[in-house]
């Protein structure tokens, strides 16, 4: 019935049980947690706390609880929540070197974590609640009020092209799969069909899909958005 909870559950990786009274489900809550099937989209690995939030009293500290979590394609998924009681606003950031830190419950054959390296070309980041995005290059600065979250999606910049995937999915980028970036053609094999949003370091006039007259309309921030239907 909350959207906090409905994004933790799709950060833990793990299966979801509806335990609400179903008079009460939120559907806009629950179905950007899944595909129309009922299969999940899934992290590669649980979230994790980001390594100051491991020994914080979230509560009482009067600072952002964040965790991040890896998803499919080289891309991130970060939550950061207010939790502190009473609550006070909470100074809150997401930088670069976080999405280092996504990989650190992926088990590498016995060696425990080992840190992502950053994508040559940067980092897209895109805030899902506020449905805006920009390239990650320094620290993106914001306030949490009152007892609330925000979810961020990093996703590489590949040859200009930045794949955030399905806009209606909490996790994004876990609903595509890059298979080519080039100069001028992209191409991407989704699991099921759905709203897609790209992003673009070029400024063409429009982006034409293979077998579409549909060019999208432009946010202004290199965002582009395909009504494509489910």
């Amino acid at each position: 019935a909350a959207r906090m909870l409905a994004v933790s559950k799709a950060m833990s990786g793990a299966p979801v049980y509806l335990s609400d009274n179903p008079d009460h489900f939120n559907l806009e809550h629950i179905w950007p947690l899944c595909y129309e099937d009922g299969e999940l989209l899934r992290t590669l690995a649980p979230a994790a706390p980001l390594p100051e939030s491991l020994f914080v009293n979230p509560f009482e500290g009067g600072v952002p609880f964040r965790a991040v979590a890896p998803l499919s394609g080289g891309a991130a998924a970060i939550v950061v929540y207010n939790f502190t009681e009473p609550v006070v606003p909470v100074s809150c950031s997401i930088v670069p070197d976080d999405y280092k830190e996504a990989a650190c419950l992926i088990q590498q054959d016995g060696k425990g974590c080992e840190k992502w390296p950053l994508p040559p070309e940067g980092l897209y980041m895109y805030d899902w609640y506020a449905e805006t995005g920009q390239r990650l290059e320094r620290p993106h600065l914001f306030t949490l009020e009152a007892f609330a979250d925000r979810l961020f999606l990093l996703t590489p910049i590949v040859r200009g092209w930045s794949v955030i995937g399905r806009s209606d999915k909490y996790l994004s980028p876990a609903s595509v799969e890059t298979m080519l970036a080039g100069e001028n053609e992209l191409i991407i094999r989704m699991t099921e069909s759905g709203p897609l949003l790209l992003w673009s370091e070029r400024e063409p006039s429009a982006i034409h899909f293979e077998g579409s007259e549909y060019a999208p309309r432009q946010s202004g921030t290199g965002i582009w958005r395909f009504p494509l239907p489910i």
